[in-house]
């Protein structure tokens, strides 16, 4: 009966550490595609012309357009 805890102790142990690898996955693909759209962003704009435009493009992102 040990045996099958510890079997099942490292599999949740393996579970955790996929789940892990897979929510930093998530988050650096959500941080990669916010680079790539501030840098676009900052070419297009340039001054306080660039906070409209962000601000615009957050808010255009939200509503789901």
């Amino acid at each position: 009966m040990d045996s099958l805890i510890q079997y099942w102790e490292q599999g949740d142990a393996i579970g955790r550490a996929v789940a892990i690898g897979l929510l930093v996955l998530i988050i650096a693909v959500i941080l990669h595609k916010g680079y790539g759209d501030v840098s676009r962003l900052a070419s297009e704009h340039s001054g306080a012309d660039f906070w409209r435009a962000l601000a615009r493009h957050i808010f255009k992102n939200l509503s789901g357009a």
